[in-house]
């Protein structure tokens, strides 16, 4: 009899290693601008990531180049009581 496998835990981004990383990937695009600014920036970047798919009800945010979030409300019924579930996923961009 096998094992089952224990499930994977989510992977933690460690945003000023991932900015190091980008950077060091991609430094023709991050030119002059310093880790302390690249973090900045992409600290920024993120949160008005975060607040367009926050602000919609149901839909998608996409992101030519990046990828697409899509918004699904799900109801379920928990305990004998309807609840609305909120789920986000997001696909890559092909390119």
């Amino acid at each position: 009899m096998s094992e089952k496998e224990a499930p994977k835990k989510p992977q933690k981004l460690n945003l000023p290693e991932l900015v190091k990383s980008a950077k060091g990937n991609h430094a023709e695009a991050f030119g002059e601008i310093n880790d302390k600014r690249g973090l900045t920036i992409a600290k920024a970047l993120l949160a008005e990531l975060g607040k367009q798919i926050a602000a919609i009800e149901e839909g998608s945010v996409n992101v030519p180049g990046f990828g697409k979030f899509t918004v699904k409300r799900k109801t379920i019924e928990k305990d004998g009581q309807k609840v609305v579930r909120r789920r986000v996923v997001f696909r890559k961009s092909a390119k």
